[in-house]
């Protein structure tokens, strides 16, 4: 079977088409890493802050968390 060259041209963009969107999804997958990241290091920092309060004070706690959510917030 021979493939004309205007079939070709058609696959070949096809392909360019496929690839492009392809590389579009990895770069979103990149960014949702990041998110992700900065997500897991935000709760972590919190949990911290929360097992460390050995006072009982909620106030400097919730003070804490609030900082570090709104830390969070800027760098997005």
């Amino acid at each position: 079977m021979f493939i004309t060259k205007k079939n070709y041209d058609e696959l070949n963009a096809r392909t360019v088409k496929l690839m492009r969107a392809l590389r579009e999804k990895e770069e979103e997958e990149i960014d949702y890493k990041r998110e992700n990241a900065l997500q897991h290091e935000t709760l972590r920092k919190i949990l911290k802050t929360v097992t460390i309060n050995r006072y009982g004070n909620e106030e400097v706690t919730i003070r804490k968390v609030k900082e570090l959510v709104n830390d969070y917030q800027s760098n997005n």
